[in-house]
């Protein structure tokens, strides 16, 4: 681009790659010193409820080290990050549209006006320019799906975030390629995955449906302790205690292995609803001896409700 007192070239060349290199070169053709900055804006098309419809779930990147994620519409005025500057970009759902500065030295400005589209602003430093020199600045662009394969290679790949326990959903996703290899589809690897989870967890299981079977035979007796000890909290607490040493059963063994399972299914819920895997996945395309469009896309809802009718 051509301005009155500079002038700005940029070139891109990265081939088999979802990302492209951006080169800017800015030269002064004043005769004093000129400092500035430079703004590559990251916007999106969709804004309000046509932004979840189309599965826009907000600004995503990495400063200092830290993963920063707003989510679409929550944005009440324009928020800086500064800092060091990995990445930033948009977070699509399935897709993200990304920028890396070669240079840390950036900040990333957030706005979205009410019923108006996010825009994410990297604002990269112009420091004092003497008369003809030249300065470049290279950037690296993604446009392309959420893929671990292709957010690897670039340094990128905490892009895919499960949440909380991230650290359980990578694991899940990988085995759950894994197994898609060598099932019929990933509907079948979903199922395989989560029979394998529930004998990971049979014993615990069983340990805790035990526990609240001694705990319902014991309940008479605990009735009977709260209403003889309803006034006094502490000699109530002493006579329980008492009673669950007697009879060998822990009021926690019940719940205990539930929590621990707990992460596991959430990890496991966050995989199947943001993994790029299963966007446009089949698993039973057509109702059995029918027509009718069934699991087509696992990706989306059923659109039979059949499943959750059965889950009911």
């Amino acid at each position: 681009w051509q301005y009155p007192k500079m002038t700005m070239t940029w070139m891109s060349t990265l081939a088999n790659s979802y990302g492209f290199d951006l080169a800017l070169q800015v030269t002064n053709h004043t005769k004093q010193a000129l400092d500035g900055q430079i703004n590559l804006d990251l916007s999106e098309n969709f804004a309000g409820e046509e932004a979840s419809r189309f599965h826009f779930l907000g600004f995503n990147g990495s400063i200092n080290n830290k993963l920063e994620d707003i989510k679409s519409g929550s944005l009440k005025e324009s928020k800086t990050f500064t800092g060091k500057v990995d990445w930033a970009g948009l977070d699509e759902g399935y897709f993200m549209t990304t920028v890396i500065p070669e240079s840390g030295k950036a900040w990333v400005t957030l706005s979205e006006p009410p019923k108006a589209p996010m825009v994410a602003s990297l604002r990269t430093p112009v420091d004092s320019l003497a008369p003809g020199q030249a300065v470049q600045f290279s950037y690296l662009l993604y446009f392309g799906p959420k893929d671990l394969n292709d957010l690897q290679p670039l340094g990128i790949e905490k892009a895919v975030n499960f949440g909380w326990f991230d650290f359980l959903g990578r694991p899940l996703l990988y085995f759950l390629r894994f197994l898609d290899r060598y099932s019929f589809n990933y509907g079948w690897a979903i199922i395989i995955l989560t029979f394998l989870i529930r004998i990971v967890f049979f014993y615990p299981n069983h340990k805790s449906y035990k526990s609240m079977k001694d705990m319902q035979k014991l309940q008479p007796k605990v009735a009977k302790i709260r209403e003889k000890f309803k006034d006094d909290k502490e000699a109530m607490n002493k006579e329980l205690m008492a009673l669950y040493r007697t009879f060998k059963v822990n009021p926690m063994a019940g719940c205990l292995p539930m929590v621990i399972q707990l992460p596991f299914f959430i990890a496991l819920y966050n995989v199947l609803g943001y993994a790029i895997e299963l966007r446009h996945a089949p698993f039973i395309p057509t109702l059995p001896f029918t027509n009718y469009v069934w699991l087509a896309d696992l990706s989306t809802k059923d659109p039979l409700l059949i499943t959750p009718l059965v889950m009911g």
